[in-house]
This record gives structure tokens, sequence and C-alpha cells, in this order.
């Protein structure tokens, strides 16, 4: 029995693009391919990228209740059917989605009975993101400008203080946050999400972040200091950041 993934973010950050590099590097993820109105931009494929239909064709779908999720976003419907996801699934295919925020909410609410795993992906900043949608828009400054307005409207603020920054983590350099031990990781994320990946996992993603920095000896020092201290999961991201700071 597969499982769902469901990427969701603003236009523009970057979940189409990871979402084909995971189906490539993965042959047991299969990507679902949505329904939509817009028209199709340069180089995109009916029944590829999308399935290109008409606003008729698409409401007639919503009465029918054929859709997993739909949403209006820019002016154009989008929408997953739900027959080809769940037959998907049946076949041990996991499915993964590119979809609207609204889309995932959807999702989650339907209760299905398979899993889910949900993702949500921001640009490394306002700036960046501008700039990217300028760039798939053909420059034009309108269309970007209406995107960057409505990712102003979704991307508030939150008040929930387990989401605030911790300053213990974040006024800290790489070496020192891969050297915390898991008493000190525990008490440090006391209350907030991070807690969620554990500590292996949060090891890790450190590994990971010190094999892509720049190589200095404190680094290199710290990894090996580690090897066989955590998880065979840790060591294989450990021995992979080491040879890539030693080329």
């Amino acid at each position: 029995m597969g499982f769902n993934i469901v990427l969701s973010s603003p236009s523009g950050a970057g979940k189409t693009t990871i979402t084909k590099k995971l189906s490539q590097k993965y042959p047991n993820i299969k990507i679902s391919i949505s329904h939509t109105t817009r028209k199709p931009r340069v180089n995109e494929k009916d029944g590829k990228d999308y399935f290109f239909i008409n606003n008729q064709k698409f409401k007639n779908l919503i009465k029918k209740k054929k859709f997993l999720e739909h949403a209006k976003v820019f002016k154009n419907y989008y929408g997953s059917l739900k027959e080809t996801v769940i037959n998907n699934l049946k076949k041990g295919e996991n499915v993964i989605f590119d979809i609207d925020w609204q889309g995932t909410k959807q999702i989650k609410n339907k209760k299905l009975n398979y899993k889910i795993i949900t993702i949500f992906i921001l640009p490394p900043s306002k700036k960046e993101l501008f700039k990217r949608l300028l760039k798939r828009d053909k420059k034009d400054k309108k269309i970007a400008g209406e995107r960057m307005k409505q990712f102003n409207r979704d991307a508030q603020k939150t008040k929930d203080e387990r989401f605030a920054p911790r300053h213990s983590l974040d006024n800290s350099d790489l070496v020192e946050l891969f050297n915390l031990s898991q008493e000190e990781f525990e008490k440090l994320t006391l209350g907030s999400p991070i807690r969620r990946i554990r500590f292996d996992q949060w090891q890790r993603n450190i590994a990971i972040a010190l094999g892509n920095s720049t190589p200095s000896e404190q680094s290199i020092k710290a990894l090996n200091d580690a090897l066989g201290n955590v998880s065979d999961l840790v060591d294989e991201h450990i021995r992979w950041a080491i040879e890539k700071l030693s080329r």
C-alpha cells in the first residue's frame, strides 16, 4: 500500500522542481498530474505537466465530486482526480503532489486510509522569490507582482510561540549545533516542533549542512569525532560530508 507525499509552497518556491527530481530518483514515487484551466507555459505538455481543460469541464468535475482536492489560484482552477490517485495507491505506488496550500488542507481533511506526509517549502527570501517569478513569467512584472501580493497575504508571521526563534540555536554556528549532545538537543528544543525530527535526524541534517559549508579543520574534526556515536544513518551522511569537505 502506497502513501501520499504532499509538497506545497508559494508560487515560485520550487516545489515543482523538487517533485520532478524526487520522482526521477525514486521510481516508486509517482507524480499526481493535476488538471488546470490555465494556459500552458512554454515547453509544458498536456498529460505530462498538467491536463489542460476549460472552465466548464473543470466545474463539471467539481459537481460530480471527482476531485480529491481542487483550488482556485490566480483566477485559474487546479485539481487532482481522486480515482487516479487512489488507483495508484492501491497498486503500492507512492503519490507525490505539487499543489497549493488550499489543496493540501483538503487532502488532510479527507481522512484517507493512506499515510500522508506534508511538506511546506519556503523560498530563500522574498527578493529571490520575485526574481524567480520574473524569470518564469517572462519578466512580466504585473503577474509577478500579483503572485508576491498573494505570498504576503498567505505568509503571515505566526503568533504561536512554539515557532518563535530559539536564540540559543539561531545564534550558534554549525559546528556548535552539530556538537550538541542528545540531552542538550532535547533541552533546547523543548516545546518546539524541531524536536519532532529526533536527535539522529537533527545530526544528519547538520552533517549535510556542514558538508555544504566552507571547509575548515574545525568542522572536519567535529565530523570525524562523531562517527559511530549515533546511528548508521548519521554515519552515512558524516562520511559524505567529510569526503566533500576534503576535496
